[in-house]
């Protein structure tokens, strides 16, 4: 999509861009939103000492609460066409879930 194709209006080119953006940023959560869940298993575990979630909705709300924060910082930081995981997206990520699940004391309690 560098070049315009020459069958397609100005407005027609820019809806093809915003497409191509919105399709790179749902690979992108998509991607992450596997990435948390596997963050989050071990926090859903009956042996879990710190921060455990006890329900599946709980579990749902906080994966879909931290992917989407993760999304919106790394959006905030690129354009939605450069959005990649890469390791330092990953470990940004892992440190942001262990911050957050730390504050939450022995059990998660949504508020």
């Amino acid at each position: 999509l560098s070049r315009p194709l020459p069958f397609l209006s100005n407005n027609a080119h820019a809806v093809c861009f915003i497409l191509f953006q919105r399709r790179r940023r749902d690979e992108f959560r998509s991607k992450l939103s596997i990435f948390v869940v596997s963050l989050l298993n071990p926090y859903h575990k009956v042996d879990c000492r710190q921060g455990r979630i006890t329900c599946s909705e709980d579990f749902k709300f906080l994966a879909r609460k931290l992917t989407h924060g993760v999304v919106d910082k790394e959006l905030q930081r690129k354009s939605a066409l450069e959005l990649e995981m890469s390791d330092s997206v990953r470990f940004k990520t892992q440190e942001f879930v262990k911050a957050y699940m730390k504050k939450f004391g022995k059990e998660y309690r949504r508020a």
